[in-house]
């Protein structure tokens, strides 16, 4: 899920590649300024593709789409208080760690994704259904609850028995026999 990170030279770029990678991003900021218009200016899209090509981790900080759906939920749920969000964001990183996230394949890393960002969004949705029936409330609107948080399990079982088969299949069960592991395929 990837934590915020900054970029600092006790990572071990040296002093000339972190001024590149400071100069590429004031350049990247710059392309954005001009292309995010109602008519963008031509030249600066063109280059744009082509910093976004020569620098594809670039991508990430405009491309992450799962990370706007993921940062609209926790904003949604914790409104103001950004000891909530933080908090959030936190358990979501911590999950994503306990899944295996940093030391998965690229389509487990995705599917982690998702089931994080469905676990999130079925607590968001209980919250507030258990905020919603503590009252007395028309039959209409409870079955409207009742069904939404309904479907939000389903999503986030579906997404936790994708990532658990994917899983299954690209690693092998590892067995130990005596002194010796043997690798089982299934």
């Amino acid at each position: 899920m990837g934590r915020d990170t900054t970029i600092t030279a006790a990572n071990g770029e040296s002093a000339e590649d972190l001024a590149l990678l400071e100069a590429t991003y004031d350049r990247f900021r710059a392309l954005i300024t001009k292309i995010d218009r109602a008519k963008p200016d031509r030249e600066a899209l063109a280059e744009f593709r082509a910093v976004l090509n020569d620098y594809p981790g670039l991508c990430v900080l405009l491309g992450d789409v799962a990370k706007y759906a993921r940062d609209e939920l926790v904003k949604r749920m914790a409104g103001d208080q950004h000891s909530v969000r933080l908090s959030v964001e936190d358990k979501m990183q911590h999950l994503a760690d306990e899944l295996g996230y940093e030391d998965s394949l690229a389509l487990e890393r995705l599917l982690i994704e998702n089931v994080v960002l469905c676990w999130m969004h079925y607590h968001d949705i209980l919250r507030r259904y258990v905020v919603v029936t503590s009252e007395s409330i028309p039959l209409a609107r409870a079955d409207f609850w009742d069904r939404k948080l309904g479907r939000a399990h389903e999503r986030y079982l579906r997404a936790c028995g994708e990532f658990a088969r994917v899983r299954k299949v690209l690693r092998p069960m590892q067995v130990n026999i005596g002194m010796n592991q043997v690798n089982v395929a299934k």
